[in-house]
């Protein structure tokens, strides 16, 4: 017998009196269930009246219907199926980082998610992640963790043994990004809000495609309602071979990151030694997004260290604007915001920015910051807030390789 013929066993029984004979009663519940699972089949309980095997029937629709019962059936049975059986978590997600790339001329916004991609091996303590912007890969790397990767391991895991134990419950029906889904309540629980002093119900439902049965995304309620900001989608879900992970060897060292160092604004240059520095350098202007310039500084970015010559293999040199208005010069102190233009001839190795370059014209804006080319340069932004970087970019784009 299956759960949910068992359930209905469970039903019957209730409704029903009992025969009098154990070895009877058992035979003839098996024989009940085996024919309300059969199809195109009738039967009849003799001496049970026919309101008595209507609310049977009923019953037994309700358990069969994936939104109740038991909800071991439809959605969620077929929830758990596409998970797959492997040992290592595979999950890809997109959202939570990222950007907005930005036409300079007309304007026009393109949303450039973070996509992140990890494979985690619970048996070994093995994780990989690789992240990517704009198709580009930002970092790929196989490491042990000190701790097992908690937002990752935490939602699978939770998800996995909600389907298998049955506290998983199909709460609604809804859209995402245009797929039908079915969202499936997997955690609820009472927290107390600092805020008014009460316990409220705090939830997190994973949306499930009504097609593919794949997780599309996630969401967390507050009593019920949906704050707007916490949806993240998730690409895929899975559990898959070591094999399809692609570890990489763990213990291989790896080539230490670039580290920039500039002159911190103490040591000026003048717009001759900047050009010196940097011959295209591009000149926004005297003033950038309403504050005026205040001085520029030498700017190098230096990769691949060699301990034992204490050397450094790549080292490239551009020039950092700043603009604001300085509070105190000697301290680099700004009385209110500032804008830092970064420039280099090139893109630095990933991990000093973005690893991408945005196509002429446009800049890639995020949390306050900007990244574009222009004449022939590559320039990053760093501003207090996004409008503020776009603003500055506008500048860099119009502005040219003039002297001043």
């Amino acid at each position: 017998m299956t759960n949910r013929d068992r359930d209905v066993a469970a039903l019957l029984e209730e409704i029903v009196p009992p025969t009098t004979t154990t070895a009877a009663r058992s035979d003839s519940w098996d024989a009940i269930v085996r024919e309300a699972g059969a199809p195109r089949r009738r039967f009849l309980l003799r001496g049970v009246p026919a309101s008595v095997v209507a609310l049977a029937a009923c019953l037994l629709i309700v358990l069969a219907w994936p939104f109740g019962g038991s909800g071991r059936s439809g959605v969620l049975d077929r929830a758990l199926a596409a998970l797959g059986h492997g040992p290592v978590l595979h999950v890809v997600r997109e959202g939570g980082w990222g950007g907005t790339l930005v036409d300079l001329g007309s304007g026009a916004r393109t949303e450039y998610p973070g996509i992140d991609e990890d494979w985690y091996d619970a048996g070994r303590n093995l994780q990989r992640h690789v992240s990517r912007l704009g198709g580009v890969v930002q970092d790929d790397a196989s490491f042990h963790p000190s701790r097992a990767p908690a937002d990752i391991v935490g939602l699978a895991k939770r998800y996995r043994e909600s389907l298998q134990n049955g506290s998983a419950v199909v709460a609604s029906e809804g859209d995402v990004d245009g797929t039908s889904v079915d969202w499936i309540k997997v955690l609820s629980e009472l927290l107390p809000d600092v805020a008014d002093g009460k316990l409220h119900e705090w939830a997190q439902e994973i949306a499930v495609s009504r097609d593919t049965f794949e997780p599309v995304a996630t969401r967390d309620l507050r009593d019920g309602v949906d704050s707007g900001d916490s949806l993240q989608r998730i690409r895929k879900l899975e559990y898959v071979s070591e094999d399809a992970a692609g570890f990489r060897n763990p213990d291989e060292p790896r080539v230490l990151g670039p580290f920039a160092f500039s002159a911190g604004f103490d040591d000026e240059l003048s717009i001759a030694q900047a050009r010196a520095v940097l011959p295209d350098f591009v000149w926004p202007g005297d003033e950038v997004a309403g504050l005026p310039f205040a001085r520029a500084a030498k700017l190098e970015y230096k990769s691949g260290y060699d301990r034992a010559r204490g050397t450094w293999a790549n080292v490239m040199t551009g020039v950092a604007l700043a603009y604001g208005r300085l509070a105190d010069p000697r301290a680099r102190r700004f009385d209110g915001g500032s804008v830092v233009v970064r420039e280099t001839p090139r893109r630095p190795i990933a991990g000093a920015s973005v690893a991408f370059t945005p196509p002429p014209g446009k800049a890639y804006v995020s949390h306050g910051s900007a990244v574009l080319e222009s004449h022939g340069v590559f320039v990053q932004v760093q501003a207090p807030d996004d409008a503020t970087a776009l603003a500055a970019a506008r500048a860099v784009s119009a502005g040219s390789a003039a002297r001043r």
